[in-house]
């Protein structure tokens, strides 16, 4: 496990990867409903894809994505900085090393 925080480490330094963590202790936020992705175009409507345990569903309806746009932004302002987040995980390493 060690080694894979370290590999969450690296990738949250690289330039190429945005990760950000919301920690446990936040209270409730759209983000414990289950994961989802939004896909936003330049020349098309924006749509959400969200992931459950037995079926995977696309979102088109306007009034639908924009629920999903304000519980990402919801989400986004409870996650730590890119830098905050590295300095969590090391955290979690240092414990894990010296247990």
């Amino acid at each position: 496990m060690i080694t894979q925080l370290y590999r969450i480490i690296e990738e949250i330094k690289g330039s190429t990867t945005t990760t950000r963590i919301v920690p446990f202790g936040t209270g409730w936020h759209p983000g414990l409903n289950g994961p989802f992705l939004m896909y936003n175009f330049d020349q098309m409507p924006s749509i959400v894809f969200r992931e459950s345990y037995r079926r995977s569903t696309f979102l088109y309806d306007k009034d639908d994505v924009a629920d999903y746009q304000d519980a990402a932004v919801e989400v986004r302002s409870l996650a730590l900085s890119q830098h905050e987040s590295a300095a969590f995980v090391a955290n979690i390493v240092r414990r894990f090393e010296t247990a």
